[in-house]
């Protein structure tokens, strides 16, 4: 299979399994969990399976620079965007907070043409438009006028933006800042950093851990399915594919959490978002053409 395949394949699963997040996510809160928590245990459970495949696969751990700025992706923009997301999704409607968060592909598009110089063809402008457009009617079918009674926060709005740019970012320089890099390895220094700076929060604000096994299910699959898998299968992808292609098939996530929803929480699935998802396969077939 060529590696653009490979790649296109790869970051496919990784959007499929970003998209699992909030349903896993929902799962735990129902049982007691706070968001604080909840990023807590993803990141332990998370990054101790990672550790330990790292170290049984005998695999090298960046060193000096590398490693400093491996950190600061953990520490700081994993971070970021992780306490931006979920604590905005408490104070605004998580439909207009999860279409905030997928501007990031014309973010990451931009950012990679003036940083790094990579070449934004006609056909990727095409696929980043119904891309957009897609997440615009995939997740605005869930609007705070129809569905949603959580009142629209400014600050939870302005926390919304806030991830969408830090997420651009992360995509952005993850991309090209682990190139050469061992994908485990460097996704794992990556959760450690950021397990370190949840763990703080933790302690000082204290724990609320789940009270059943329906609790530890949600927290098992986001630590799984929506970590390591989607971690790794998202970054291995990005190398083959580049950032800004990498963003783009990414947003094959809004079109999984609406199926899951709909299958695990009963939730209906609306017209404009049903055509919104079609834009989005859309996308992703011209890229794979591609």
């Amino acid at each position: 299979m060529h590696p653009k395949t490979q790649g296109l394949i790869l970051v496919i699963i990784a959007g499929m399994a970003f998209g699992a997040l909030p349903i896993f996510a929902r799962i735990a809160y129902a049982d007691g969990v706070d968001p604080f928590t909840l990023l807590f245990l993803r990141f332990l459970i998370a990054g101790s399976i990672m550790l330990i495949i790292v170290l049984a696969r005998h695999e090298t751990f960046p060193r000096g620079k590398t490693l400093s700025g491996l950190m600061v992706m953990g520490g700081v923009l994993y971070v970021g965007q992780s306490l931006s997301y979920f604590i905005a999704i408490t104070m605004a409607s998580a439909g207009l907070i999860s279409l905030l968060l997928f501007l990031n592909p014309g973010i990451v598009t931009v950012l990679s043409a003036l940083f790094f110089k990579e070449q934004i063809t006609r056909l990727q402008l095409v696929a980043l438009g119904l891309a957009l457009l897609g997440s615009i009617l995939t997740i605005g079918g869930d609007t705070p006028s129809t569905t949603s009674t959580t009142p629209n926060n400014p600050l939870g709005v302005v926390l919304g933006v806030t991830a969408g740019v830090i997420y651009a970012i992360y995509i952005t320089v993850g991309g090209y800042f682990t190139r050469g890099l061992s994908i485990l390895a460097s996704s794992t220094v990556i959760m450690l950093s950021a397990l370190v700076i949840f763990g703080a929060i933790a302690l000082i604000r204290g724990p609320h851990l789940p009270q059943t096994a329906q609790g530890w299910f949600g927290i098992g699959g986001l630590a799984l399915i929506s970590s390591v898998v989607a971690i790794f299968c998202f970054f291995t992808g990005v190398q083959r594919v580049g950032a800004a292609t990498g963003s783009m098939l990414a947003t094959t996530e809004p079109v999984t959490t609406i199926l899951l929803a709909a299958l695990v929480l009963g939730e209906p699935i609306l017209p404009m978002q049903v055509l919104g998802g079609s834009l989005i396969l859309s996308a992703v077939l011209l890229l794979a053409k591609r």
